[in-house]
């Protein structure tokens, strides 16, 4: 117990409520002092771990993501360990497209789909290959970006992926509809940056399997055409 044997705190996690209703998960750290006259104080402080849980499930699920849902993991990771709405994994397609290879909108996956590159944040991400941060009206910025002010962006994180060849092949984004401050960014850059290798990893792979599978079909096209035999030489 507490104040006996030499135990001077204790700390374990627990759910407080907060006044506007919803729950928080928070660390109570409680301390007992003796003071000069022998008389004793027990002091509890509490501290909200929201981040760090959120932190520790999204790095679970990168740890795990694997396979033809690798990255569906991976978008939903960083919608969770960097607090955003929207999160996607984009591949870069033709001169300016990007076609979402996974979407996760509030938690939950959602439908894939297209947008263009020009006047949009993710283009400079494309242009300079540089982490891009921007903290807040990120709507009122890229006004020509109907998806973003449709959504109603206020903030937004995307960092380059490539490919084995060291080249600019996709893009991964979050987006908020709150403005994320500095210090927010940072502490969830590094979970970013390792969500980035692992989503450039796995597009690699998808990329690198869906060009076999159409040389295999054009070999075998080739092959079912022919009067005589073929040999393919690499």
């Amino acid at each position: 117990p507490l104040g006996e044997d030499g135990v001077t705190h204790l700390a374990f996690e627990t759910v407080h409520r907060h006044k506007n209703g919803h729950d928080i998960p928070v660390e109570i750290l409680l301390q007992h002092y003796v003071l000069k006259d022998d008389s004793t104080r027990f002091i509890a402080t509490a501290r909200d771990i929201s981040a760090r849980n959120r932190h520790n499930k999204a790095l679970e699920m990168l740890s795990v993501a694997s396979g033809d849902n690798a990255l569906d993991s991976i978008a939903t990771a960083v919608c969770i360990g960097l607090d955003v709405r929207w999160a996607g994994v984009g591949r870069l397609i033709g001169d300016n497209l990007v076609q979402v290879e996974s979407f996760c909108q509030d938690g939950k996956l959602e439908a894939n789909f297209q947008y263009s590159l020009i006047n949009s944040p993710c283009e400079i991400v494309r242009d300079k290959c540089i982490t891009t941060i921007i903290h807040s009206a990120v709507s009122q910025i890229f006004l020509k970006d109907e998806l973003i002010v449709e959504m109603g962006a206020e903030s937004y994180c995307g960092e380059p992926l490539y490919d084995e060849g060291g080249n600019i092949s996709g893009i991964l984004w979050g987006l908020h509809d709150e403005e994320k401050s500095g210090q927010e960014m940072i502490e969830t850059l590094t979970l970013f940056k390792l969500a980035a290798k692992r989503a450039s990893l796995e597009l690699s792979k998808r990329l690198s399997e869906h060009s076999l599978a159409i040389k295999h079909q054009f070999n075998q096209a080739l092959l079912n055409g022919a009067s005589v035999g073929i040999v393919s030489m690499n």
